[in-house]
């Protein structure tokens, strides 16, 4: 995740809590613990990238003995204060070879990893037998466009491409579904006409990343806080055929040896 850019972490921490966007995904993630770690209180999480801790406050407020961990010292000074969870400075790869975790979870992270499958097969190796692993990484390579390079993805993912990749990494995907449902189409047009001006180099990149993360205005906000509720009912009785991201909930299942990670293709990769 070297290229994440620097500038956006107190970016980041001025919108996040603001934002509709990372309160509803805070919701989509909290409720799949709920539901697939039911006895999750007291045991141990790490979070994988957790950047300024918007999610690990939340984490950690649910009970969870939260560990977070991110490469960038910038974002640890921006988590430290929201959260008293121990915070590590280091990539997963380097971070204590012999910890086990109870679960594990990394949200919008993977999109950044260059090897995403070598990533999976740490998460594996860092948890305990049968422990937990929950994602959240953007979907759909329709909604490419530059302010995800700018943004520092590698890729968007689709369904199928992501269970299997889980699998793979010796997983087992106990839930995988779409979020994000109501907002496709805007979410869609708007990322067009920012990405537009990104490649025309009408004005600074930065900008409009702050231009994508800052709030609506207020009747707008409520209202896209208020599909995002819709979607959570529509959920329980559906399934979303679509939507701007994914969330995972899996166990693992066995333990991968390193070299057994051979990846034949990429379908999600851009292009």
């Amino acid at each position: 995740m070297e290229d994440y850019p620097q500038a956006a972490f107190a970016l980041l921490f001025s919108l996040e809590d603001k934002h509709f966007w990372f309160h509803s995904r805070n919701r989509v993630i909290s409720q799949a613990i709920e539901r697939h770690f039911p006895d999750h209180k007291g045991k141990t999480f790490l979070e994988v990238g957790c950047g300024t801790g918007y999610v690990l406050a939340m984490l950690e407020r649910m009970g969870l003995r939260v560990t977070g961990l991110d490469m960038h010292g910038e974002a640890l000074h921006f988590a430290k204060q929201r959260t008293q969870a121990t915070l590590v400075c280091s990539t997963l790869d380097k971070h204590k070879a012999g910890a086990r975790y109870d679960a594990i979870g990394a949200f919008d992270v993977m999109e950044h990893v260059e090897n995403d499958h070598e990533f999976l097969a740490q998460c594996n190796s860092r948890l305990s037998e049968g422990g937990k692993l929950f994602l959240t990484v953007p979907a759909g390579m329709e909604l490419w466009t530059d302010i995800d390079q700018v943004s520092g993805h590698k890729r968007r993912y689709t369904r199928s491409g992501l269970i299997q990749r889980l699998t793979g990494a010796g997983f087992t995907v106990t839930d995988i579904r779409y979020f994000g449902f109501f907002q496709y189409v805007p979410y869609f047009l708007m990322k067009k006409v920012v990405g537009f001006r990104i490649t025309s180099k009408k004005t600074n990149e930065l900008a409009l990343v702050r231009e994508m993360l800052t709030p609506p205005p207020p009747i707008i906000q409520a209202l896209l806080m208020f599909l995002f509720r819709l979607e959570e009912l529509v959920a329980r009785v559906a399934t979303l055929p679509f939507g701007t991201s994914l969330v995972v909930s899996a166990y693992k299942s066995a333990s991968v040896p390193r070299d057994a990670l051979k990846y034949p293709g990429d379908k999600s990769k851009r292009k």
